[in-house]
């Protein structure tokens, strides 16, 4: 009889505890930070050319970099006779493609952005994405987000509840956010790709032959100038 009391006794206090356990897990698991989710969407190889405008070159091999960031130019050829007759082929931008990273509470997404030479762009394409599991998924879907950054410019690129033409995503507005800030500034970039390409145009450095002498251009144009001596130093 004892025994078998004891045997209930134990029983009840192993349920009440097991009981106790569950609810502490499952308070837990609602309170904690949602799981992340890193999703590779694209390889770089074969992305440049998906956001770029029309071009005759191949942007991933005359790649060069600015400020530490990659610049993916599209070139198009045009063909001109010189004054002995001969045939000279000169490339002239009409595009560049920045990979940018936007960070957030996961860790740095990656999206590749084409733009014109007018400053419109021509195309978002997300490479990798770091967000709240879900989240990513849901974003990876949602063409009409990435659709919706071609053809605006810099001044346009805002949620449209702050006056701009990107769509809110539904549980995702900060990332929205982020991703727009990414965008402007690829397009702040490509104003200074611009104004490096510009000088080199001024040069005459249009040849296929002196696209090395365009990333020498852009390395001297990165280089901080050598400061003189000081006046007020003392010796």
């Amino acid at each position: 009889m004892i025994q078998a009391v004891l045997r209930a006794l134990f029983f009840g206090v192993y349920v009440v505890l097991l009981a106790a356990m569950v609810w502490l897990t499952r308070g837990s698991a609602e309170n904690a930070a949602p799981s992340s989710s890193a999703i590779a969407v694209g390889m770089l190889d074969e992305a440049p050319g998906s956001v770029l405008p029309a071009h005759d070159n191949v942007p991933l091999r005359d790649a060069f970099s600015l400020g530490g960031r990659s610049v993916y130019p599209a070139l198009k050829m045009t063909a001109q006779e010189d004054d002995q007759g001969q045939l000279l082929e000169f490339f002239d931008p009409v595009g560049y493609a920045f990979e940018i990273k936007a960070k957030g509470p996961f860790g740095s997404s990656r999206l590749l952005v084409g733009i014109d030479s007018l400053g419109r762009i021509t195309g978002v394409k997300p490479l990798e994405l770091k967000e709240a599991r879900g989240l990513a998924s849901a974003l990876i879907k949602a063409d009409f987000f990435w659709e919706s950054f071609k053809g605006l410019t810099h001044d346009q690129v805002f949620l449209s509840s702050r006056g701009g033409k990107i769509p809110e995503v539904a549980g995702g507005v900060e990332a929205v956010e982020r991703y727009s800030e990414a965008v402007r500034l690829a397009l702040e970039e490509a104003l200074r790709v611009r104004e490096i390409w510009n000088a080199a145009a001024m040069k005459g450095r249009r040849s296929s032959a002196d696209l090395e002498e365009l990333r020498d251009l852009n390395r001297e144009a990165e280089q901080p100038a050598a400061e003189g001596p000081d006046e007020n130093a003392v010796s």
